[in-house]
């Protein structure tokens, strides 16, 4: 049955980069992009290129083409080797996003460990 969810998988990568390539060519600022840019006038930073929302579509046509390669790519392995039992197809799709949560939690643990663990603040923080 993983071969399922695999599968589902795929076909959300390939509706988020339909959705980036609605966004670029359509909308390319998008609600957030506006905060930032109010709080940048806030603080009078002026972008040094005028050409950033150029910038910005060419990013998101970017990240659609690979999120269409990847939904490609896990929808081929599910249905034509995960759906057979080939093995080393499934430990392709599934530990990529197994390791870069676990990396990233390890991560958190660390700082969070050493920021909160009082033998290993400098001494200037200690109180003694």
């Amino acid at each position: 049955m993983t071969w399922f969810w695999t599968t589902l998988l795929g076909v959300a990568l390939l509706v988020g980069g339909f959705l980036a390539v609605i966004f670029s060519a359509t909308r390319v600022v998008l609600p957030y992009d506006e905060a930032l840019s109010a709080w940048l006038r806030r603080i009078n930073f002026t972008p040094s290129n005028p050409d950033c929302s150029l910038f910005m579509a060419h990013d998101r046509v970017t990240l659609a083409g690979t999120l269409f390669a990847v939904g490609v790519f896990y929808l081929a392995l599910s249905w034509f080797a995960i759906r057979n039992g080939v093995h080393w197809a499934k430990v392709t799709v599934l530990r990529p996003p197994s390791r870069d949560f676990s990396v990233s939690s390890c991560s958190w643990d660390l700082v969070i460990s050493i920021r909160f663990t009082p033998s290993s603040r400098p001494s200037c923080f200690n109180s003694s």
